[in-house]
């Protein structure tokens, strides 16, 4: 089980680790579950981060890289 807390907006979630993700060091886990908040003043990037999806290409592919 994993859980995580947000202290900004004083918010619990929690869920429980696949039966692949079990077999994982708890190391590998906490890297691939790692959210960043991103500050920027640009409409266009913002709706690219946070859909993953656009008319560009491009754009797209930079997205799901970050």
């Amino acid at each position: 089980m994993w859980g995580a807390y947000d202290e900004t907006n004083n918010k619990k979630t929690n869920g429980f680790w696949s039966s692949k993700e079990q077999e994982e060091h708890i190391n590998i886990l906490e890297l691939i579950n790692v959210h960043i908040k991103v500050y920027m003043d640009n409409t266009t990037s913002v709706s690219y981060i946070n859909k993953y999806v656009g008319r560009i290409a491009s754009l797209n592919a930079i997205a799901r890289d970050i």
